[in-house]
């Protein structure tokens, strides 16, 4: 089901395992309950052993002008809560972290697979919320996270528990921003920004080679500066294809960027929401402006694509907005998730 893109065979060491049988999964994990489940064994592929990768938990938090390694173009993910608003820079952070944030327990996701970013609300089960780490298994384009109780595997794109003692929870998102750190500061002076107290393993090109370009040493101890001098830095790099695409009917490449909506379980090509600026769709006003880079398997900084600052709100009975979930992801892993959803572009 899925192929990895030829110029990252360059660099990953990876054996990619379709689990059409239940041995290996439940020798990886004995943990969880497979008998419940909501999908075939067979859309489970196992990339990397559990707990390769590690969710952040609880980090520290510091105010903006304290903020090192992050240029005021970057992402950060924004999350505000009853008056408590913090940014999650994705350069800094492993893509997953478990915090509180104004005493409600989240959980901050930014799948480095699908592009995916949501926040959701960790549940409280047997008298403490949930805590998710990312599994080392992917299903449509996307790295599962499970939880650390019953080790259920979650589903980034939808929050739903697809396999495990959880099977069909469905957890609820929070609204939140993907912005560059400048807007975020324009829009919110005095609020803090999450930074991690001590350097880990990044599973994204960040374009900082003299810094960092090496990172989670099983995967990248092949990469080298000549590979890094062949990338396209105004190319987004997503790690699987979906043979299945058929880019003729859709009409875009899988690699083009698309905005998901739930509430009108519409999307919207970016490059449309950027040659428009402002969409109105029912009450849902969508606006797009410039001024944010990628990190998303992108050459970050000088060079890169501005992805743009997006905004998506409803608007009120009292015409006021309000923020409101949206996510953007690849066209191909998208497409995977949600087969007959149209997207306009």
């Amino acid at each position: 089901m899925y192929r990895v893109i030829l110029p990252l065979l360059l660099v990953f060491n990876l054996l990619f395992t379709g689990c059409d049988d239940l041995g290996e999964l439940a020798e990886h994990w004995p943990n969880t309950d497979f008998t419940r489940r909501t999908v075939p064994l067979v859309d489970l592929e196992i990339i990397e052993a559990k707990d390769t990768f590690n969710a952040v938990n609880h980090p520290k938090k510091v105010a903006l002008n304290r903020v090192k390694d992050v240029d005021e173009e970057d992402a950060v993910v924004s999350v505000a809560l009853g008056g408590e608003v913090c940014a999650y820079p994705k350069r800094l952070s492993r893509g997953w972290v478990n915090d509180t944030l104004n005493g409600v327990p989240i959980f901050v996701l930014q799948c480095p697979l699908s592009n995916t970013t949501v926040v959701w609300e960790r549940p409280v089960r047997r008298g403490k919320p949930l805590e998710f780490s990312p599994s080392g298994i992917i299903r449509g384009s996307e790295m599962l996270v499970y939880d650390d109780q019953t080790e259920s595997f979650w589903q980034p794109s939808t929050g739903e528990c697809i396999v495990g003692d959880y099977m069909g929870a469905q957890l609820d998102n929070i609204p939140c921003r993907v912005e560059s750190l400048e807007r975020f500061q324009t829009h919110n002076p005095g609020a803090k920004v999450a930074v991690l107290q001590r350097k880990v393993r990044r599973f994204f090109i960040n374009g900082k080679k003299d810094e960092d370009a090496v990172w989670a040493s099983r995967f990248f101890d092949r990469a080298s500066e000549d590979y890094f001098g062949r990338l396209k830095p105004t190319t987004l790099y997503p790690l699987f294809a979906n043979e299945d695409y058929d880019a003729e009917k859709e009409g875009l490449p899988q690699d083009a960027l698309v905005v998901y909506v739930p509430s009108l379980e519409k999307a919207w090509d970016l490059e449309l929401l950027k040659e428009q600026r402002s969409l109105q769709d029912h009450n849902v006003v969508i606006t797009w402006r410039p001024g944010m880079v990628s990190t998303a398997f992108g050459m970050s900084g000088r060079g890169s694509i501005d992805i743009g600052n997006l905004v998506v709100q409803k608007r009120l009975e009292n015409r006021e907005l309000e923020d409101i979930v949206y996510n953007v992801s690849f066209m191909g892993a998208f497409r995977e998730i949600y087969p007959d959803l149209e997207v306009e572009h």
